[in-house]
């Protein structure tokens, strides 16, 4: 917005966030250096732009994240157009009959054949019973690492 008359310090701050496209949210500091980039000629002033970032933190415009600030879903969204209206023209317009189209006859659906199986009701063999075997419990054996060699002194 570069505009003669300077908007206000909620809409300086709004535009600042929007321009960072910070994930996390924007920092103060951030904010600051945003605005005075787009606005070099105005007299900054902290406290205004932390009074508009409460407010608008109040009336959900912004959201706080940790020490940063980010746009509230609703934010983003665009404003809504007005609508303008139009005064309607009367022209005369020739249409052409078009021929529709057809579809194409659709072809009757084939019937697949499934080939049903039979249930079998095989008897499962008698179920022998295990001799229960005592095992030992293993123990791990450290990995024994190979002792170095003593480097042969040098004269």
């Amino acid at each position: 917005m570069a505009t003669t008359a300077k908007p206000t310090y909620s809409v300086m701050v709004f535009d600042a966030i929007k321009a960072l496209k910070e994930r996390g949210g924007s920092s103060l500091p951030a904010l600051k250096k945003q605005i005075m980039a787009t606005y070099p000629s105005l007299n900054f002033t902290p406290h205004q732009m932390r009074s508009a970032l409460k407010k608008g933190t109040e009336s959900g415009k912004f959201i706080k994240v940790k020490s940063s600030y980010k746009l509230s879903p609703e934010a983003k969204k665009p404003a809504p157009k007005k609508k303008v209206v139009k005064k309607k023209v009367v022209k005369k317009v020739v249409k052409k009959k078009v021929a529709k189209k057809k579809p194409a006859p659709k072809k009757p659906a084939t019937k697949k054949t499934v080939a049903k199986k039979k249930p079998t009701t095989a008897k499962k063999p008698a179920a022998t019973k295990k001799k229960a075997v005592a095992k030992k419990p293993t123990t791990k054996k450290k990995a024994s690492t190979p002792k170095k060699k003593a480097a042969p002194k040098k004269a």
